[in-house]
């Protein structure tokens, strides 16, 4: 039958959340993901693909100190692929620092079930997973951006 808060939605606004779909294309929602990140972060560069990496993977550059720096790995997989229902963002390695000269760099992974392309069209994505998105991406940006040296924190 449908969920209520859509029920209501059309009830109430006369549009449906498939309707809103048309305005949150993956690209542009990715690359304004891209742009609230490094506003809100002064020296946070947009997270880039470099030669070789497969799809979906990127460096997340940051400026330490005025030079530049790879700081973490971010990998996503937006897509429904058998994966269990949901959305969730998770560290496949976390910061570490033993020496104070060396840290490993931070791996970070969003795995999301989001709307796939329809038709040989580009994939755009419902409010509700935009939020979603920010919502998973500001855990990863935790995990990516942390100055903590202990590994248990």
């Amino acid at each position: 039958m449908g969920h209520p808060a859509e029920k209501l939605r059309q009830k109430r606004y006369s549009f449906s959340e498939n309707e809103m779909k048309q305005y949150f294309p993956q690209e542009a929602v990715l690359k304004g993901l891209c742009k609230v990140t490094g506003t809100l972060f002064n020296g946070v560069d947009p997270p880039r693909r470099s030669r070789g990496m497969e799809p979906g993977r990127a460096l997340f550059p940051g400026r330490e100190q005025g030079r530049h720096a790879r700081r973490a790995i971010l990998s996503r997989s937006l897509r429904a692929r058998g994966k269990r229902g949901g959305a969730w963002m998770d560290d496949a390695r976390s910061r570490h620092s033993a020496r104070k000269t060396a840290c490993r760099r931070p791996v970070a992974y969003l795995t999301c079930n989001f709307s796939a392309p329809v038709d040989g069209k580009p994939a755009c994505f419902t409010h509700d997973e935009v939020i979603t998105l920010f919502h998973e991406f500001g855990y990863g940006l935790h995990h990516m951006l942390t100055r903590v040296d202990e590994l248990g924190v």
